[in-house]
């Protein structure tokens, strides 16, 4: 007697199952190189709105190159950054002196 059966085998699904690890492990990799890239370009952004603000405020301030502003001098609600940014991927922005540009603690985030 022969016995037929509809179904699909262990080594079937097996196969499926390995092939949308596949797939679902290289999205997953994309979508982690997108979302980092993402992070990057907006504390770039960050970087140079600070850098306009501090050469918007050493202009109408007349500050020389070699004075560090505070944060106090240009942001807040009524002055050249409305709220400190902050940078997505947990880094910390250092203003740096009025000729020079802002930088960001994170590798890679630079103007």
């Amino acid at each position: 007697m022969k016995i037929k059966c509809n179904g699909f085998t262990l080594i079937e699904i097996l196969i499926v199952l390995a092939i949308i690890c596949l797939l679902a492990s290289c999205a997953i990799h994309i979508y982690i190189n997108v979302r980092d890239t993402a992070h990057r370009n907006k504390c770039v952004l960050n970087l140079k709105t600070m850098e306009r603000a501090k050469v918007d405020w050493a202009n109408e301030t007349k500050t020389n190159a070699l004075r560090e502003p505070y944060l106090h001098e240009f942001i807040g609600e009524k002055r050249y950054i409305r709220e400190i940014p902050a940078c997505d991927s947990g880094g910390y922005y250092f203003l740096g002196k009025v000729g020079k540009k802002p930088t960001c603690t994170i590798p890679g985030h630079t103007i």
